[in-house]
């Protein structure tokens, strides 16, 4: 139920370079799986990065409301 919340919070946020990169978001049980692609390794990081800013926020609400 949880990663099923969090694949929703989550899956609103557009990528900031879609064009260049993609991500997907499914749940696997109770597993959050996420698959990026990019075009080059840095737009990959900012990817990355941006999305794990977004994956804390909504793991400390989930533990705040839980």
């Amino acid at each position: 139920r949880l990663a099923d919340i969090a694949k929703n919070s989550l899956s609103v946020d557009r990528e900031i370079n879609g064009d260049k990169s993609s991500r997907q978001i499914t749940t696997d049980g109770s597993n959050l799986v996420v698959t990026f692609s990019a075009e080059t390794a840095r737009i990959l990081r900012v990817s990355v990065n941006g999305f794990m800013d977004s994956l804390i926020l909504v793991t400390r609400t989930i533990e705040a409301f839980s």
